[in-house]
C-alpha cells in the first residue's frame, strides 16, 4: 500500500471556507443524531465567517491537514487559563475544540497527525493537559480518542423531558 504524502499546516484567516467546508460533514452527523440541539448546514460556507473570526484569536490554534495538496481534516484547539479559586487550583489546558476529517482519509493517518500537532503545541507551551468532549451517540470518535491515549475524566448528564 503506498503511503499517503500528509502535511500539517497552521491555518490562516484565508483558510475559513476550507474549514467551514471540511466541518459540514460533522455537522450533519450531529444533526442526524441530536435535531433539537444542532442546526443544519445551509452551505458548505454555513460556518466560514465564525471560524474567519476565532482564527484571529491569540488563543485559538488551527490546523489543516493536506493530503496531496487536498484540504483533508483540521483539528481547533483553544488555549484556557483558568484561575484558582476556592473549588479548584489554577489550570492551564489546550482543548480539542473540533476535529474533521474527511470521509475518504479516514483511517489514513491525518487525524492522528493532527492529534499529534495539539501534543507538539501543548509541549512547546509547556502545557501538561489536553481535553476534548466527545457526544455520546459518537463512538467512533471515542474509540479514535481512547487510541490516542485519551480516557475519560467528565460525565455530562442530561434529563429529557417536562
Amino acid at each position: 500500500m503506498m503511503e499517503l504524502k500528509i502535511n500539517i499546516r497552521r491555518a490562516e484567516p484565508i483558510d475559513a471556507e476550507i474549514i467551514s467546508s471540511l466541518t459540514a460533514g460533522v455537522q450533519r452527523l450531529h444533526v442526524e443524531a441530536e435535531p433539537e440541539i444542532f442546526v443544519p448546514p445551509a452551505n458548505e460556507n454555513f460556518t466560514a465567517d465564525l471560524h474567519r473570526e476565532w482564527l484571529g484569536s491569540p488563543d485559538n490554534y488551527y490546523f489543516i491537514c493536506e493530503v496531496g495538496g487536498e484540504a483533508a481534516g483540521y483539528i481547533f484547539l483553544r488555549h484556557f487559563r483558568r484561575e484558582e479559586n476556592a473549588y479548584t487550583y489554577a489550570r492551564e489546558y489546550i482543548h480539542i475544540d473540533q476535529i474533521s476529517v474527511l470521509p475518504k482519509y479516514r483511517g489514513k493517518g491525518c487525524g492522528r497527525q493532527l492529534v499529534e500537532q495539539a501534543f507538539r503545541l501543548a509541549e512547546e507551551m509547556d502545557i501538561s493537559e489536553i481535553n476534548l468532549s466527545t457526544w455520546e451517540f459518537n463512538k467512533d470518535a471515542q474509540e479514535f480518542f481512547k487510541k490516542m491515549g485519551f480516557d475519560t475524566f467528565l460525565i455530562q448528564m442530561r434529563r429529557r423531558g417536562k
